[in-house]
């Protein structure tokens, strides 16, 4: 899993799996879903980030058992 945020597009990337898009859709303005050839999602993309995540250059990260 990859987490990228670009500073000077706003835009915080997931990409779930490192396989081929075939499809994406926005269900909701600013949220675009990134789907491989199965409906699998693979990945997404937030637009416009700072209105929807509170720091998203800062990740915490944990695992839990």
């Amino acid at each position: 899993m990859t987490i990228q945020y670009d500073k000077t597009e706003n835009r915080l990337r997931i990409i779930l799996r490192d396989a081929p898009v075939a499809h994406g859709d926005e269900p909701r303005p600013d949220f675009h879903f990134y789907y491989d050839a199965a409906g699998t999602v693979v990945g997404l993309d937030i637009d416009n980030a700072t209105e929807h995540v509170d720091t998203p250059a800062q990740i915490n990260f944990g695992i839990e058992d």
